[in-house]
């Protein structure tokens, strides 16, 4: 057994093993030290793109106070965070090469941005399904501009970047979404003891976490926590094939 679970954990590890010039290259170009001008364009695109989602938001809810009690929202800042991380280290990497310097990103900082985009990634996803086949009410949500960038652009957006990047994303990552989830259920819990109201006037932020009814909110959310365990295994195995199919050919080119 002792043997399995060390055979497990190494292949594990041969699969997320990344070096830092993947935290700046697309999956599908060759793996020089260069940043090509194509990804870079690509990286301001997409912050770019994520930002417009917020502000798309900020107006469409009329700049609502309660804008910021939705984790809708918060995914949409962990979204541009992300991708903030990501022209940071891009643009970065690109000057100092034209400067014939080495880059001043730590490894660290790239492992950071690596995690926080997993989760953005698994957020996005997690949003979008909970969104449709649970919250989403055609009398209490009106579907607009909005609503649309943030419960399917959303997922489109990081699903294509999860495509295009090519470092790894890490099983330990999931720790990140997993606690962001959880701070969130902490924060509508306090917000449901002060006596904070949905902007509809209901005493929940979501009906599937109305703390009136515990028991049936504490089952949701203990549901809502495996589901996000099975979106990471499931962002995981993508990069896994993604990696392996650029992998392959790669082989078939040099070949």
């Amino acid at each position: 057994m002792a043997n399995l679970f060390t055979g497990l954990r190494s292949k594990i590890s041969s699969l997320e093993k990344g070096e830092p010039l993947l935290y700046y290259k697309c999956q599908w170009e060759n793996k020089t030290d260069d940043v090509s001008i194509g990804f870079l364009t690509y990286k301001w695109l997409h912050f770019l793109i994520l930002v417009s989602f917020l502000i798309i938001s900020l107006i469409c809810n009329r700049f609502c106070e309660r804008w910021p009690i939705y984790y809708t929202n918060w995914g949409l800042v962990l979204y541009i965070v992300q991708a903030l991380l990501g022209i940071i280290i891009v643009t970065n990497v690109y000057c100092c090469i034209r400067k014939g310097k080495p880059p001043e990103i730590s490894e660290r900082f790239m492992e950071l941005y690596g995690g926080l985009q997993s989760a953005a990634v698994v957020t996005a996803f997690g949003i979008t399904l909970v969104f449709w086949c649970l919250v989403y009410d055609s009398i209490l949500y009106e579907i607009n501009t909005g609503a649309l960038s943030s419960h399917i652009g959303n997922s489109i957006v990081m699903l294509i970047d999860l495509l295009i990047v090519a470092h790894p994303v890490k099983l330990v990552d999931i720790i990140l979404p997993f606690c962001l989830a959880l701070l969130y259920v902490v924060f509508t819990i306090i917000y449901f003891l002060c006596g904070g109201t949905e902007k509809n006037g209901d005493p929940y932020i979501y009906e599937i976490m109305d703390w009136r009814k515990s028991e049936v909110s504490f089952i949701y959310v203990l549901g809502l926590l495996l589901l996000l365990i099975i979106i990471y295994i499931f962002v995981w195995l993508l990069c896994v094939l993604r990696r392996s199919i650029s992998h392959r050919l790669e082989a078939a080119h040099d070949g």
